[in-house]
């Protein structure tokens, strides 16, 4: 069900987002080949919270585009989003638990950002289809998921691509608070 209260959960978890995406990489990059097992658990910690977060975001988001506006047509695209993270995570799982696979994780998880990158743009420009301005963040949100694709896909602009998905994580959040605040979005 999507109320108030849900609209208004989201925007706050969506806000957490974009404000431990900087520190996630940091420490996750900090961490990386380490053998300890403390290490090894707050990433997997790590990964499967930031599944759950961004499963439970875009599900919301994707109520919110069916029952305020009928628009279904970012839904396959949310679905391969939902879908590549959680074979990113899985993999990335199998490979903190089998130390042989790290290589080999570490090249699909390449694969893996170009995809998740293209998927990124996809969304974005689907979402230029909606036809509410989603209290003035429409257009900006969807440059910024298109913009995030692109630079995840191209590996190199990684920061940019994590500082405009910060960016884009603080709109939606925003568009949810409004949407929980008051009946309607214009």
């Amino acid at each position: 069900m999507l109320s108030p209260k849900r609209l208004k959960t989201a925007g706050y978890l969506a806000m957490t987002s974009a404000l431990q995406t900087l520190p996630w990489f940091l420490f996750a990059s900090r961490i990386v080949n380490r053998n300890d097992p403390v290490f090894r658990a707050s990433e997997a910690s790590m990964l499967v919270g930031g599944l759950a977060l961004l499963v439970y975001l875009l599900l919301t988001f994707q109520q919110l585009l069916h029952r305020r506006f009928a628009f279904h047509h970012a839904d396959k695209t949310i679905s391969l989003l939902i879908q590549a993270a959680i074979i990113q995570v899985a993999t990335s799982l199998l490979g903190l638990t089998i130390p042989e696979l790290a290589a080999a994780v570490r090249m699909f998880s390449i694969v893996m950002l170009v995809v998740v990158g293209i998927l990124h743009m996809m969304f974005g420009i689907w979402l230029l289809q909606l036809p509410s301005s989603l209290g003035g963040m429409h257009r900006p949100y969807c440059y910024l998921n298109i913009v995030t694709g692109f630079a995840l896909g191209t590996i190199v602009l990684l920061p940019l691509g994590m500082l405009t998905s910060s960016i884009a994580d603080v709109m939606l959040g925003t568009i949810f608070l409004q949407a929980g605040g008051r009946s309607r979005l214009g």
